[in-house]
């Protein structure tokens, strides 16, 4: 009797489990389609690739009612299904290289970078709220 109810109780902490991650991952693909289409556009400068033992992050800088907002949650990331063209792609990101970025700022952590816009405007870079020092390192 006490092996059936240890086994009910590990069934139902798995499903909760499950059930908490698929929200996660809902909430996520929710939140990426409305900064989708929102349409509104910012300016992001890409500022570290880190390399981790089984991912690769992309941090970028922008700045949102005059602050710094520092986020990996950018849209860029190698992926098994990324075609050999859009590997290269994400490659050929430079650092301390503006990229356009697609925002919602209800949620300011999450921006989807265009890794094929970089900006190069030091006027739009400025409009942005970047420093000349921001542009120059």
């Amino acid at each position: 009797m006490k092996k059936n109810e240890n086994s009910i109780q590990s069934k139902m902490l798995t499903v909760i489990v499950i059930i908490i991650l698929l929200t996660f991952i809902a909430r996520d693909f929710y939140i990426k389609s409305e900064v989708k289409k929102l349409n509104k556009f910012t300016i992001a400068k890409f500022t570290l690739k880190k390399n981790l033992p089984k991912r690769t992050s992309f941090y970028f800088t922008y700045i949102l009612n005059q602050e710094k907002i520092v986020t990996a949650n950018a849209g860029i990331h190698y992926d098994i299904l990324n075609s050999e063209s859009e590997t290269k792609i994400i490659d050929d990101l430079k650092i301390n290289c503006f990229y356009l970025a697609k925002y919602d700022p209800k949620h300011p952590t999450i921006i989807l970078v265009d890794p094929l816009q970089q900006v190069t405007d030091t006027t739009a870079i400025l409009k942005a709220g970047f420093s000349r020092e921001d542009i120059e390192n």
